[in-house]
């Protein structure tokens, strides 16, 4: 039983740190999808407004920050998406087998006490009579 609870903790634990990391990945893919997306719009936005002898190295400067930042975001992504170790899928598959092997045990020692609850609550019946 303890085994069978143990496992299912594990099971749960890695299932959840998963989940945290494909979040994590997925946010950091969003992010940096939506600031390359920014600075393309920002950039063809300005391009046709901007006096490039005025401002062409503040625009240059800017357009380069923004793109450096999306950079950063997609190596972060990357950082979350080899996160997991190699093997998790073999982790997880025996962890459900274990699961498996231990809920036999689990179910058949509730059957077990169930029969023996019944057995004690009818003896005291039958002492009450």
């Amino acid at each position: 039983c303890e085994i069978g609870q143990r496992a299912r903790a594990g099971h749960a634990a890695l299932d959840a740190w998963l989940a945290v990391l494909q979040s994590r990945r997925a946010l950091e893919e969003a992010a940096m999808g939506a600031a390359a997306r920014a600075t393309d719009e920002l950039e063809a936005r300005w391009r046709p407004l901007r006096v490039e002898s005025h401002d062409g190295d503040a625009a240059t400067w800017l357009l380069a920050q923004e793109r450096a930042h999306a950079a950063s975001l997609a190596a972060r992504m990357k950082v979350w998406a080899a996160a997991a170790p190699a093997g998790i899928a073999e982790l997880r598959q025996r962890h459900q087998c274990l699961m498996d092997a231990s809920a036999g045990a689990y179910v058949e020692a509730v059957r077990a006490w169930d029969a023996a609850h019944a057995a004690a609550s009818e003896a005291w019946r039958s002492h009450s009579e």
